[in-house]
């Protein structure tokens, strides 16, 4: 009994092993980039809580000063309770 493979079986078993490859290649490149901006979301959550966290100390210290600081020069401050009346909600520049 000859065991011998025909070439066309030969041909469709590396295509099935370059396919299943392929796969193995996407699935643990999706794993290693999800694991990446998982980590880095993380770090951005904990970075907005601490600003949180500092701004909620600040307004009940009644700080002005270190509340004010939180914010870039060019930031703005939209109250939702007037958001719909105010057409520029803009800033001024900081006073020193």
């Amino acid at each position: 009994m000859d065991t011998a493979l025909a070439p066309e079986a030969i041909t469709n078993e590396v295509r099935m092993k370059r396919r299943v490859l392929g796969v193995l290649i996407l699935a643990s490149t999706a794993v290693f980039a999800a694991r990446t901006v998982g980590a880095g979301q993380a770090e951005d959550v904990a970075a907005i809580r601490d600003v949180e966290s500092r701004q909620a100390e600040a307004w009940n210290r009644h700080d002005a000063k270190a509340y004010a600081a939180l914010f870039t020069e060019d930031g703005d401050v939209v109250n939702p309770a007037r958001a719909s009346s105010c057409r520029s909600c803009g800033g001024r520049p900081a006073s020193g």
